[in-house]
């Protein structure tokens, strides 16, 4: 149960990441 709940906040932070990645690019 703890082990999913990382992958989901990495996921989310991976997640965040490319958004602002494809922001800064527009």
């Amino acid at each position: 149960m703890y082990r999913s709940n990382i992958v989901r906040m990495l996921s989310l932070d991976i997640l965040e990441i490319i958004s602002t990645k494809n922001q800064s690019n527009l």
